[in-house]
């Protein structure tokens, strides 16, 4: 049986308040995982909101960029093997024999799952058994994910949000299970009150494949600011605010300098809180870039948010003020949208008041101005 220390105690109290701070943060996910990669030592760490009857949701897997989309595709093919993820969550018969000699311990350890406790693949299951099934010789053996401690903290019809930790060399102890589960209400608070974690329609993604359509992008830095993994869009969005250097590997200068003071800062009081963000702003554009997180080895994750004044466009005004900078009057306007020329009309004075501006040219130089690089004449 597993007991807990007052240094353990103490763990799991600074970890609560971390976790119960700025839950609003696009961010937020990430922190989850560092915070609780101080609690108990793991390899890797996914946190995933899944339909199990579609087979859609997202998910976030940490340390960022380790768990390639195969990995997450794969997984979807069989996930109703996993000792979490019972059949009937996909509306299928429960299959006792296929999970091996004794369902009812299976039963219980979904009992367990559904009532938000942690639970070990290992307690459910033999290790002959789980090497003879598919999402583990499929999915888990080939990125060396051996055992797993997890649990819903979430479940509604066929959807599920779930926390699991892995690691390669040796399963986990009675403490950490406990230590886990005394943490998994805080991770329910916060992840209830943050919105970043909303699956996106129709298909399984990645956290990180999806961030930019919701303003944010994603770059993992290692020692002197050099650039391990990033999102999509990250290095062409710091392109419009810096001149990168050549290979684009590294951080450019302003951004190296504002990274080495917060590893300082962090260094001195281990406090996420106390860093400060780095903050440059161009006409018609903000750009602000701060440290979310920290992954095992050390790598830091840097969070990217631009918000432009085409950001507080709604779309039918961005394309009346694209066709304005093209020169069409509101006549031709209206004909191309099919609306009356009194409603192109008010359309830009929307535009006009949004962005800061008094006509029709101003308005064009903007647009014109916001879709500009650094350093482009």
């Amino acid at each position: 049986m597993g007991h807990l220390t007052r240094k353990d105690v103490a763990k799991l109290m600074d970890a609560a308040q971390q976790l119960y701070a700025d839950t609003a943060s696009p961010d937020y996910p990430y922190r989850v995982n560092w915070v609780l990669s101080r609690l108990i030592p793991w390899d890797h760490s996914i946190i995933a909101s899944t339909d199990c009857k579609e087979r859609t949701g997202i998910v976030v897997g940490f340390p960022f960029g380790a768990l390639p989309p195969q990995f997450f595709t794969t997984f979807s093919l069989f996930m109703h093997q996993h000792p979490a993820y019972p059949p009937p969550l996909f509306g299928q018969p429960m299959p006792p024999a296929k999970f091996g000699k004794r369902p009812e311990v299976r039963k219980e350890f979904l009992r367990v799952a559904a009532e938000g406790r942690v639970g070990r693949v290992s307690d459910s299951m033999s290790r002959k058994t789980l090497t003879k099934l598919e999402f583990y010789n499929e999915a888990f053996k080939p990125h060396g994910i051996e055992y797993q401690l997890g649990a819903h903290f979430h479940r509604k019809g066929s959807r599920v949000d779930s926390l699991a930790i892995s690691r390669s060399q040796r399963d986990f102890s009675e403490r950490e299970r406990l230590m886990l589960e005394l943490i998994i209400p805080a991770v329910k608070r916060g992840f209830s009150l943050n919105r970043t974690f909303a699956p996106p329609p129709g298909r399984l993604a990645r956290w990180e494949d999806v961030a930019g359509s919701r303003g944010v992008e994603v770059i993992a830095i290692g020692p002197r600011g050099m650039i391990r993994h990033s999102t999509d869009n990250s290095l062409e969005c710091l392109g419009r605010h810096f001149k990168l250097p050549p290979g684009g590997g590294i951080l450019p200068e302003p951004l190296r300098r504002w990274f080495a003071e917060q590893m300082k800062f962090f260094a001195a009081d281990n406090d996420l809180g106390g860093l400060k963000p780095f903050i440059t702003e161009r006409p018609g554009s903000r750009l602000a870039v701060h440290v979310g997180a920290f992954q095992p080895g050390g790598d830091a994750l840097v969070f990217i948010e631009e918000k432009t004044a085409a950001h507080s466009l709604t779309g039918r005004e961005l394309e009346v003020l694209q066709w304005a900078a093209q020169g069409k009057t509101n006549a031709v306007i209206a004909t191309i949208l099919g609306v009356r020329p009194p409603t192109v009309k008010k359309h830009l004075e929307h535009i006009y008041l949004k962005l800061g501006v008094e006509n029709r040219l101003a308005a064009s130089l903007a647009l014109a101005e916001m879709s500009k690089a650094p350093g482009q004449p």
